[in-house]
């Protein structure tokens, strides 16, 4: 599904130690749409953002991660 979000922007933003989301299945989704963001001419729109040491929870560098996608993406 993730795919056919391209070429809208798109952060992922996934913390490596999720019991509720495993990191195998996240980076099957984030390989996928990140090739079908490629192909579309897109790829600086995708990204996939990894935090270290982090369960299924809201972090510092995640909100700041969400804000400047917003401020990059979501300008009038």
């Amino acid at each position: 599904m993730l795919p056919l979000i391209s070429p809208r922007p798109f952060l992922i933003i996934s913390g490596d130690s999720d019991p509720r989301t495993p990191q195998a299945g996240v980076r099957e989704a984030a390989r996928a749409a990140e090739a079908a963001y490629r192909a579309g001419g897109a790829a600086d729109r995708f990204e996939h953002l990894v935090l270290p040491d982090t369960g299924h929870e809201g972090t510092t560098a995640g909100n700041q991660a969400a804000i400047a996608r917003f401020v990059r993406w979501l300008q009038p």
